[in-house]
Formats: C-alpha cells, sequence, structure tokens
C-alpha cells in the first residue's frame, strides 16, 4: 500500500521490460544474476569498483553478494514507491547506458528529490553533506 492509503501503482510492463534488458546488459553470462565481476565489467573504466559496490549497497537486499533480477526490479519498485515517475527511472537507465555513475536514489523530509553521488575521493568543494541538489528538470517539487 502507498502512502496515507492510497493505492500503490505497479512498474509498468514497458518499465519492467525495459529494465529486465538493461539487467541483461549486466548479466552477461545470464543466469540471472549479476555477480559483482559482472558489474565491475559493465562500468568498465568508469569508476567501476565505486559503481560496483554502490549498486551492491543499494540493490542486494540479502547482502549474498549477488543481485537477482528480483531483487533489481524490487529497487526500482521502491524507486517508484518513494514517489518518481517511470521516467526519471527509464531516464536514469539511460544515462547509465551512456557512461553515467549509479546513484542512490533518496527522499529528504521535505520530499525534495536527491541524487546523492558517491564520491570517489572526498573533496573538500563538495557539499558539507556528501550530496548534489539535482537541477529542477530533475527534482519533483
Amino acid at each position: 500500500m502507498g502512502l496515507c492509503g492510497a493505492k500503490r501503482v505497479l512498474l509498468s510492463e514497458s518499465t519492467k521490460e525495459t529494465l529486465t534488458e538493461f539487467f541483461a546488459e549486466i548479466d552477461k553470462n545470464g543466469d540471472k544474476v549479476v555477480s559483482k565481476e559482472e558489474a565491475m565489467k559493465f562500468w568498465g573504466a568508469r569508476f567501476a569498483k565505486v559503481n560496483m559496490q554502490n549498486f551492491f549497497a543499494e540493490v542486494d537486499e540479502d547482502r549474498n553478494d549477488a543481485i537477482t533480477e528480483e531483487e533489481f526490479l524490487a529497487f526500482w519498485q521502491q524507486v517508484l514507491d518513494q514517489g518518481y515517475e517511470e521516467s526519471e527511472i527509464l531516464e536514469e537507465l539511460e544515462n547509465m547506458r551512456q557512461g553515467d555513475a549509479w546513484k542512490k536514489w533518496v527522499k529528504d523530509n521535505k520530499k525534495t528529490a536527491e541524487v546523492e553521488f558517491f564520491e570517489v575521493r572526498n573533496s573538500q568543494s563538495s557539499a558539507e553533506d556528501g550530496t548534489v541538489r539535482l537541477s529542477r528538470r530533475d527534482s519533483k517539487s
């Protein structure tokens, strides 16, 4: 059930299909389970270890160092349940296909959207709390 008794919105079949296709891009051996090695290969030279660690921290619900297709779909359902739109999820998938890093989707207490960017190194120039506010285009207000 959603917030305040509202009916829960489920991922559409079209979005599930896109998510499943994306999962298959990471799951190179086709066993419906993504290993840490497969995740590192997917991100390649684009901070592979950091992306893999962040991906597993968010999606590997049972902490067994393997992400099933079911865990992956459940993660994105949780993102939708937080109030994000399917279009935002699909945009994020496309961004990752184009080389973007894995991002953590969070909602703050004021219900504004943030994406927490995982830093490869500590940086004094980043925001004090380590998060970056989304642009108006990306944020829900």
